[in-house]
């Protein structure tokens, strides 16, 4: 998994970032970290104002409210220190000081929700929102190393992420719609997935690495907060 591959590399304990009613990891998923060595820990940063030195990486699962400024700066500070990050959004809530931390790796939300134009990419019965995104082919990352691809990931109700070069920054898409999806601008009030005049044009990176060369930082992000897997 994601977690595992930035947690691998260092001591095996994971900060669960807390405050902003994120997501509560699922059982099963936490017993599978556990029987992997990785303990995880709740870290809230209005009770201490940093990322604890032993955090192999530090996970913030679908954040329902905004970091403070303050709370921005000590993860900042954590990355440029060469921390490790893991990442899940909704489309929910506007997030910009969260989504200036992830700015610093030339990685940004697209606007809108993704629907998906090909229905080999999409759950089969439900809204084309379900998406069945493709692993992509990585250069700068093993993020995906070790994992199975031929079980496909689900993604429901998720945005885009664009890559822009950035100095001293690598990066790359590790989930991708098809060529045929676009985005709706409207989000969560659209009335229709059906493509119309003003939808962006696909494909879109659905999840994404980066790393900072020069403090050695790594970043992934899915840009869903609701991801599982189908057989």
């Amino acid at each position: 998994s994601g977690i595992a591959k930035v947690t691998r590399e260092s001591s095996y304990v994971l900060y669960q970032l807390t405050g902003h009613g994120e997501s509560s990891l699922e059982s099963d998923f936490t017993e599978t970290l556990d029987n992997s060595g990785v303990t995880m820990q709740d870290l809230n940063l209005l009770t201490t104002d940093t990322v604890p030195e032993d955090a192999a990486a530090l996970l913030i699962n679908d954040p329902q409210a905004d970091l403070s400024t303050l709370d921005a700066a000590a993860i900042k500070t954590y990355l440029e220190n060469g921390g490790k990050v893991l990442l899940t959004t909704s489309g929910y809530t506007e997030t910009p000081n969260l989504d200036a931390v992830m700015a610093q790796f030339g990685l940004a939300r697209e606007p809108g929700l993704v629907v998906e134009g090909d229905t080999n990419h999409y759950l089969n019965g439900y809204p084309a929102l379900y998406l069945l995104p493709d692993y992509a082919s990585t250069e700068e990352s093993t993020a995906l190393d070790g994992v199975n691809t031929s079980r496909r990931v689900l993604l429901q109700m998720a945005q885009g992420i664009t890559l822009t070069e950035t100095e001293h920054v690598v990066s790359d898409a590790l989930l991708v719609s098809s060529d045929s999806a676009y985005s709706k601008p409207e989000g969560y009030e659209m009335t229709t997935t059906e493509k119309a005049d003003g939808d962006i044009a696909g494909p879109f990176t659905l999840a994404a690495y980066a790393r900072n060369e020069d403090t050695g930082a790594q970043v992934i992000w899915v840009n869903c907060g609701n991801m599982d897997n189908e057989g």
